[in-house]
């Protein structure tokens, strides 16, 4: 009875073996994967963090990419492409051929746009033998708002001067901050404690809002310190920013131009006053007739001699500047 069972597991094992051997023997070789091809370029770093960007305000960065040292010729850059809009670099490249081992700069602009959080882009590089180098950049967003500027300086300015004019340069007593913010963002200034200067908000064109601030020189102190004044802007209820404004107040000398005449080799002193009675305080005296010696005897008053003595008739300017920045002419007539 037992070489019967012995005999019977022997035979079921042998069978099983027999079908086993067949159904391998009888079934279709299963297909190796080929391993992918070597990449023809790579872009360093496969991964970039631009760090903390304020809203709306693009910045630049370089990415580089390498030929292949394996190639056996040139490979082209077939195409690039981003996965947004938000990033866009030189298009220039596309259709550049690069030799073995050769490398070159990817130069990319990234938006951050009007989201806040986190944001990132994926860039491709498509080479002509149709492989792929990829990289992405990620950057975190913060902030709806930004201010074009945070400094307003109007310079010298004459408080008393005819048509309120300066008698700088830029004459100009009105100025304009750009002051850009997100759809949903309401914006507010705190009107500064000064009040020689007026502030205006302007009409909101899509994201852009001109802030216009002006002086009022009949109310700006006059002296050699500049006054200043501060501006902070509000976004929903949020401090944005802080802008510094600055202006210097002079008096304007009176009158402006003077005219004198002058006999001989005899000194001429001439007083100088301003507008209002304000002091006057000479800080130095010129003119592009060397002839002319010109000398400061008190803070308000110059003396003028003819070194040559008579030269017939002529006329010639003399500048004179106060320490408070303000400026008159003096046209001497000799005789």
């Amino acid at each position: 009875m037992l070489r019967h069972s012995i005999l019977v597991l022997a035979i079921a094992v042998l069978v099983g073996f027999v079908v086993s051997l067949g159904t391998r023997l009888g079934r279709p070789p299963q297909a190796v994967p080929s391993p992918p091809p070597p990449q023809s370029i790579v872009m360093e770093p496969s991964t970039m963090q631009l760090g903390d960007l304020t809203w709306g305000r693009p910045v630049s960065g370089t990415l580089r990419l390498t030929a292949s040292n394996d190639l056996t010729g040139p490979i082209l850059i077939a195409s690039l492409d981003s996965s947004c809009g938000c990033t866009v670099f030189q298009e220039e490249l596309v259709g550049r051929a690069l030799s073995p081992g050769e490398a070159v700069d990817l130069e990319f602009q990234f938006n951050p746009g009007i989201h806040v959080g986190e944001k990132s882009s994926r860039i491709s590089v498509v080479a002509s033998d149709g492989t792929v180098a990829t990289a992405t950049i990620a950057a975190t967003v913060r902030g709806t708002w930004r201010i074009d500027t945070d400094q307003v300086d109007f310079g010298t300015v004459c408080v008393d001067c005819p048509n309120m004019q300066s008698p700088s340069e830029e004459r100009a007593l009105e100025r304009t901050v750009q002051f850009t913010a997100a759809p949903d963002a309401l914006l507010s200034v705190n009107p500064p404690t000064a009040t020689w200067l007026s502030v205006d908000i302007g009409e909101q064109r899509g994201l852009e809002t001109e802030i216009h601030l002006t002086v009022r020189t009949d109310r700006l102190p006059s002296g050699l310190n500049a006054a200043s004044a501060m501006l902070q802007t509000t976004s929903q209820d949020r401090p944005t920013g802080v802008i510094a404004v600055r202006a210097r107040g002079v008096r304007a000398l009176e009158p402006s131009v003077h005219r004198v005449v002058l006999h001989g080799v005899t000194p001429l002193e001439i007083t100088v006053s301003a507008y209002g009675g304000a002091a006057v305080n000479l800080t130095r005296a010129e003119s592009d007739d060397a002839a002319l010696e010109i000398e400061i005897v008190e803070p308000d008053r110059i003396s003028i001699r003819n070194r040559l003595g008579d030269v017939g008739e002529r006329a010639d300017r003399v500048v004179v500047h106060t320490e408070g920045g303000a400026s008159c002419e003096i046209w001497v007539l000799r005789l």
